[in-house]
């Protein structure tokens, strides 16, 4: 139960950030077109959005140092869970990756992008990252779950675990020297990690280096895409305007390509409001992170702070051509409970260390 003399910790900044981030998602999700089947997902992603809220309040009223005692359970549990969605899963989108529960799509690959942080950051407290042999063990804890996402298969979701993982070890104490062994490793290895990309996955790396080279298939995606951003101009066309979008040359906008959408809509100046907020959120992670009474809480609050910027920028990045494509969602904006749901558990849980950063000096 919560010491409610230690409510006053409370950040709410970071509670406003999130919420003013998921009504902009609805928002925009609502305006990507104006017809019955997008309001029906906009009345879906405001169900999504209260459930989250509900989920962030459990984990505030919960100690966070109990998923820290759990943590094995945990592992283990989302090691079952990746394993039975590639046995009983539902296939949508080319992938294997989601229980399919009518009302709500159940994807684990998302809930890892939270729980391997709990598990990660409660061994790294626990032990001296120093030492050769607990930076393998971590990273080898991080592969096993990066496999089972990558059969599903998930390349961007695999890899986004891969830079987590590296974060954290160097926040949790990881030599420079030991990094480095572990990068040229890992660069040496590349040649052999293609050949285990499927032919869709090796075609998206082509057609990002000349999506002209595919413009009707692999390509077209990112064409209108960056035709989308580019005609938002300063301030874009309208919110509920935009060619692009309004007559379908954007596939998947109210997910993959939802960035392209806010950009064709609001422009230049509406995105760098949604960057601002984003900015806010993220600094208020941090500082969470600079105030944690101990190791465990600091790194998770590291690790989930990381991974917000870094799904958040690498979709950017995607929409802007700059990578290839990863089919990763926009954090608290795109369509989507799972993405939606686990970014505030963890942000609950990151309230809760703020909220218990002296409660080890003062428990009564």
């Amino acid at each position: 139960m919560i010491n409610w003399k230690y409510v006053r910790r409370f950040d709410w900044l970071l509670l406003l950030a999130a919420l003013a981030l998921m009504a902009f998602g609805i928002v925009m999700i609502r305006g990507v077109e104006m017809n019955a089947i997008y309001e029906a997902r906009t009345v879906r992603q405001s169900a999504y959005a209260g459930l989250g809220v509900v989920v962030f309040m459990a984990a505030v009223l919960i100690d966070y140092r109990l998923w820290g005692n759990l943590w094995r359970v945990i592992y283990v549990g989302l090691l079952g869970l990746l394993g039975a969605v590639l046995v009983a899963g539902s296939a949508f989108g080319g992938a294997r990756s989601s229980f399919d529960l009518k009302l709500f799509r159940v994807e684990p690959s998302e809930m890892a992008k939270v729980l391997l942080v709990i598990v990660l950051a409660r061994y790294m407290a626990d032990h001296d990252m120093r030492q050769i042999r607990h930076v393998v063990i971590t990273l080898a804890m991080t592969l096993v779950v990066m496999g089972l996402i990558f059969v599903e298969p998930n390349l961007g979701g695999a890899l986004l675990l891969a830079p987590v993982w590296l974060v954290m070890a160097f926040v949790g104490g990881m030599r420079i020297w030991h990094a480095s062994t572990l990068g040229l490793a890992a660069v040496a290895a590349i040649p052999v990690g293609l050949r285990f990309l499927e032919g869709y996955q090796l075609q998206r790396i082509i057609t990002f280096l000349d999506p002209n080279s595919d413009a009707a298939g692999n390509g077209y995606n990112t064409i209108q895409a960056l035709i989308a951003i580019g005609s938002g101009g300063w301030t874009g066309q309208g919110y509920g305007q935009g060619i692009q979008s309004q007559l379908h040359y954007l596939r998947q906008p109210y997910t993959d390509y939802m960035f392209s959408v806010m950009a064709e809509q609001l422009g230049f100046v509406g995105v760098c409001v949604f960057i601002i907020v984003v900015t806010l959120l993220l600094l208020r992670l941090i500082r969470a992170s600079s105030i944690a009474t101990d190791s465990f809480g600091r790194l998770m609050a590291v690790g989930i702070a990381f991974n917000i910027f870094l799904q958040t920028a690498l979709h950017i990045a995607v929409n802007l051509n700059l990578v290839p494509t990863t089919g990763e969602p926009l954090p608290f904006i795109s369509f989507g409970g799972s993405s939606l749901v686990t970014f505030l558990f963890g942000l609950g849980i990151v309230e809760s260390v703020v909220m218990r950063r002296k409660l080890l000096e003062f428990d009564w």
